[in-house]
């Protein structure tokens, strides 16, 4: 069982690496535990189908970090994995980096609108 979903994108690799590393010594959680498809060791297995894996992940994990950039924003891969986690209803709380104002998530007053940004 995957405790931590990162999700990200591919250009975030260096945040999501630090992320990792964060989460590893102040929460003493095993590689097995994170998957961050970017940050190797924490990477899905070769041959996995990786649109079912993941989505088993995002619903599966215990919790969920969506790392919200301005390159993040504009994936729809990220708001793929979020909506998904939306949709299972389980607590998400995605951290916004210093340089963001919130503003695009104040747009809304639903998380799963404010999901589909």
């Amino acid at each position: 069982m995957i405790d931590v979903f990162i999700s990200h994108s591919s250009q975030d690799q260096a945040l999501a690496e630090r992320i990792v590393e964060l989460l590893r010594s102040a929460l003493n959680l095993r590689a097995d535990g994170i998957r961050c498809t970017s940050v190797d060791g924490y990477r899905l297995p070769v041959g996995a189908d990786s649109d079912e894996q993941l989505r088993e992940e995002v619903l599966g994990a215990r919790s969920f970090v969506g790392i919200l950039s301005s390159i993040s924003l504009a994936s729809g891969v990220r708001t793929f994995r979020t909506r998904s986690k939306v949709g299972s209803q389980k607590a998400s709380c995605p951290p916004l980096g210093a340089w963001h104002d919130g503003a695009c998530l104040a747009r809304s007053d639903s998380w799963s609108e404010r999901a589909e940004l």
